[in-house]
């Protein structure tokens, strides 16, 4: 899977060459929401934001749509809000899952990761 982290500061793209492009990690505000196509998603402010918003890519690329998370009404903003239900565990799993995936790609492109945060 191939997807943008966009932030004030920079914007990357992460992933295979020959994988498909997901869509965007946005960093606004200490806080990632993520934009697929049209849509603008934002993901649960629990502390796990970033996480979040990988696993909603990893869904849509798995042709799951948004999974078991619950669609809010848009925003004026346009802005989707996402939240979990009480009790899921598929997605604690899934955060759980992404976060070590997260730390694997990290130590495997760790000099990639940190020449793009250098250039300025």
């Amino acid at each position: 899977m191939q997807f943008d982290v966009q932030t004030p500061d920079y914007s990357h793209r992460i992933g295979q060459p020959n994988a498909p492009y997901v869509g965007t990690l946005i960093l606004q505000h200490d806080h990632y929401n993520v934009q697929i196509g049209d849509d603008r998603y934002d993901v649960p402010p629990d502390g796990d934001c970033a996480f979040h918003a990988l696993n909603i890519l990893r869904l849509y690329r798995d042709r799951q749509n948004l999974g078991d998370y619950v669609v809010g009404r848009p925003r004026p903003d346009g802005v989707i809000p996402l939240s979990i239900p009480i009790h899921d565990e598929a997605i604690r799993s899934a955060i759980k899952q992404t976060r070590t995936k997260a730390a694997e790609h990290v130590l495997q492109h760790i000099d990639e990761i940190a020449e793009a945060m250098t250039e300025e």
